[in-house]
């Protein structure tokens, strides 16, 4: 696989490995609510880690910079308003206003991931280790158990 090849199919990728496994989602939202992980990113790293693109360092910290921005701006308020309506809705209309929240909030995700993907097909190297998920998630407290389990969730397959 290329990098031109991983952009152009990282997130239908993301896609088959939710289908794959239903853990993947709740796993995802622990290390999300637990550990602060940007599921997103995470994504993109387990996935680049097993084609073979998984940036080294300097890279990772530029990666973490570009989703850290579109996160925190875009996709970070969207879930705050979804996750406020939730207990808070009061009629249909406002059941459906939150879906299609819900649905702005995945479309921000997908945004985020293209960005990604095209962020680390610029890249010019990889980490031959392969652990950028891994190291993700134990840098932001995770124990290696939980990480490695997260990536084998969505590296199955």
């Amino acid at each position: 696989m290329t990098r031109e090849e991983f952009e152009n199919s990282v997130w239908a990728d993301m896609v088959a490995a939710y289908r794959r496994s239903p853990a993947l989602a709740s796993a995802c939202l622990e290390m999300q609510d637990s550990h602060g992980a940007d599921v997103p990113l995470l994504l993109v790293l387990c996935l680049a880690d097993r084609a073979g693109f998984s940036p080294v360092p300097e890279d990772l910290a530029q990666l973490a910079g570009v989703a850290a921005d579109w996160h925190a701006h875009v996709v970070r308020p969207l879930r705050e308003v979804r996750r406020w309506q939730k207990p808070n809705v009061m009629t249909e209309a406002e059941t459906a206003h939150r879906e299609k929240v819900k649905a702005v909030e995945l479309e921000a995700e997908r945004m985020e991931v293209l960005r990604l993907a095209a962020t680390l097909a610029r890249f010019d190297r990889a980490d031959p280790a392969g652990r950028s998920a891994r190291t993700y998630l134990q840098g932001l407290g995770a124990s290696a158990e939980a990480a490695a389990g997260v990536v084998a969730l969505v590296q199955a397959g």
